[in-house]
């Protein structure tokens, strides 16, 4: 039974408590019932069910983020044939759904919980009687449980979400087949969190079956290191923090003869992990730019953190020959650069190891009108050769070459480039004997070429501004950053005096799309507010942005947003947005207008993340009262306890 009480009184508001007995439902109750406890029985209740009975109820979690659970704890039907007195229960919130089974007899359900892949956490019940024999029927407990993570079995597709079990295309019971090629990706659903897969077995046919992994949400990301995977497991992979979407693409393609077990993997968000990036010379992503027609030196001492070049990314070109490595990466002791011609005409370069017997390999790609990392597409020109194959182990463009690009057998040198000014190249060296050994690279160019810095610090592909509540957004995309050190936004209200409202480091190397924002709660208000970019290389050389304009409107002195989880069990989480520096006092009011909750915080200008534990409180409806101090100003909200 219900009893229903209406209080009129704090501020006129009235309220509405709604006090519930010990709650049971008979299947006969039928449509959906939404709730987390209760007693389960037949149309009986405590006494028999009747005879031809056809009743359906729907059961719904009345918490967010759960799933219903029903344990059964007596079960008695007629059982003489598949036509007499049967429940059946369907894994959803209605007979449609997918059916978990149909019991009679002595044979109880025991404990039916909804399933990872059913999004509405429901499970509805149907019983049939016929005209003969009654019994005494089921009771049955009603709780909600956190909802189990979802089962993805090697499918194709992308998911967004924060915990899952992730198979190969057999499942946890059987192996994957042949001739598979399946993308799966997994982006966290929770902001500012990477996505984290843990292994806990791995078993695929040696060098024949392989799975990647990308640092990304495609496979234009960059492969993370030792990551094509067919003997060792990957064990714990982790998207890093230079990669803004915080996914991890996988890629797995086996071959037409034997398959194996396959994999288990359990997915989850977390701490992103290192960034590769900080000026690793072995990476696409911390390539030097080479600035002048003058000479370079160098030496490597590994692969980095990332293999850019890859069977699996198509980017080879006639580096294939590399397959004997484990991941099938073109990459021992790497090093690489960016270069542009400033003006055109005809480049050739000469690689000359300081040891004769040392292999350097190379490969260039281009031109690009904006660099990627990895390199899209097959190498522009290429050299495999031997070192044996040439004088003193040089290799090159030039030479009276006329072939693009040679294997293992070629003598060291394929034809010069025809550049003309401002396009973008990228230059991979590589030591394949892996003997540390230095190198000295010097340029050969004609008929007018130059070599210059074209490549800039940034390569900005947007610069935009919003108008939010309370606050400006300022957000600004890059599609490229060479040695930036970070950006100052400045803020004006004539577009001639400027003044610096915040800064925010840059990315250093980079050309992968980097996102940036900034909420600006120090606007004035009712007036045209202009804003642009300084960007700051390492050198202290800067650069600035177009400016743009925003028409800001009056600002909201005090309010909340983002109110959640609501109803709540145990603490609740909101933002207070205030225009400066104040006192906030947090109040929660029961529905007779008494304070049960009092607390006071400093808050800062701008948007405020505050907590509140209610988990002493009892059920039912309450009020939210937040004051500043400042201001005077303030809101409530209704909140429920359950």
């Amino acid at each position: 039974m219900k009893r229903i009480i209406k209080t009129c009184g704090f501020i006129f508001i009235c309220l509405f408590t709604i006090v519930l007995n010990a709650q049971t439902y008979n299947i006969n109750t039928g449509g959906t019932i939404s709730t987390c406890s209760g007693t389960f029985y037949d149309a009986g209740g405590t006494g028999n069910y009747g005879n031809n009975e056809d009743y359906t109820i729907t059961f719904c979690p009345a918490t967010a983020g759960q799933v219903i659970q029903v344990a059964f704890t007596s079960f008695s039907t007629e059982n003489w044939s598949a036509t007499y007195d049967r429940l059946t229960i369907y894994d959803g919130n209605s007979t449609a759904a997918t059916q978990i089974g149909s019991y009679a007899g002595t044979g109880s359900p025991g404990t039916v919980s909804a399933s990872a892949s059913n999004s509405s956490g429901c499970l509805t019940f149907r019983f049939r009687s016929d005209g003969g024999s009654v019994y005494s029927g089921w009771v049955a407990t009603i709780s909600c449980i956190a909802a189990p993570p979802p089962v993805i079995n090697g499918t194709t597709g992308n998911y967004t979400l924060c915990s899952a079990t992730f198979y190969d295309s057999g499942g946890s019971g059987s192996g994957y087949s042949n001739s598979e090629a399946r993308t799966t990706v997994f982006c966290p659903s929770s902001a500012g969190q990477c996505i984290k897969a843990v292994f806990t077995s791995f078993n695929l046919e040696d060098n024949f079956d392989y799975l990647s992994v990308y640092d990304g949400n495609s496979t234009s990301a960059p492969m993370l290191l030792g990551s094509s995977f067919t003997a060792a497991s990957p064990g714990s992979i982790t998207a890093t923090s230079v990669n803004t979407t915080g996914c991890l693409t996988f890629i797995f393609s086996s071959d037409g003869a034997t398959t194996a077990a396959g994999w288990a993997a359990n997915i989850s968000c977390g701490t992103c992990g290192v960034s590769p990036e900080t000026g690793v010379q072995q990476d696409c992503t911390g390539a030097i730019t080479i600035c002048s027609n003058q000479s370079v030196g160098g030496a490597s001492l590994g692969s980095g953190n990332y293999n850019d070049l890859n069977m699996g990314l198509g980017n080879l070109g006639c580096l294939n020959n590399y397959g004997d490595t484990d991941d099938g990466s073109a990459e021992h002791q790497s090093s690489w650069y960016f270069f542009s011609p400033s003006a055109s005409g005809t480049i050739g370069m000469t690689i000359a190891p300081a040891t004769s017997s040392t292999d350097y390999d190379w490969a260039i790609f281009g031109p690009y009108t904006s660099l990627p990392c990895p390199p899209t597409g097959t190498p522009l020109r290429c050299s495999a050769a031997s070192a044996a194959n040439s004088s003193a182990g040089n290799t090159g463009l030039g030479n009276g070459a006329g072939d693009i690009e040679e294997g293992a057998g070629g003598n060291g040198w394929v034809s010069s480039i025809n550049v003309t000014a401002g396009q973008k190249y990228i230059l991979f060296l590589d030591n394949w004997n892996s003997t540390s050994s230095p190198f000295n690279l010097s340029w050969q160019l004609s008929n007018g070429a130059s070599l210059g810095c074209a490549v800039l610090p940034i390569e900005l592909l947007s610069f935009t501004g919003h108008k939010e509540k309370g606050y400006n957004l300022i957000k600004w995309t890059t599609a490229s950053e060479i040695n930036n050190d970070y950006f100052v936004l400045e803020r004006s209200r004539d577009g001639i005096n400027w003044i610096e409202i915040t800064k925010i480091n840059g990315s250093g190397n980079s050309v992968n799309y980097k996102h940036y924002q900034y909420e600006d709660y120090s606007f004035v208000s009712n007036e045209i507010n202009y804003y642009r970019l300084k960007q700051v290389d390492f050198s202290g050389e800067a650069e600035y942005s177009p400016t743009i304009s925003l028409e800001s409107s009056e600002k909201i002195e005090t309010y909340i947003s983002d109110l959640h989880p609501n109803p709540t069990n145990e603490n609740v989480y909101f933002n207070l947005f205030t225009s400066q520096p104040d006192i906030a006092y947090i109040e929660v009011i029961d529905f007779m207008g008494k304070t049960i909750i009092g607390e006071q915080q400093s808050v800062d200008a701008g948007k405020n993340h505050l907590e509140l534990n209610m988990s002493s409180l009892k059920n039912g409806l309450y009020m939210l009262k937040i004051s500043t101090e400042n201001s005077g100003k303030s809101e409530i909200q209704k909140i429920i306890k359950q």
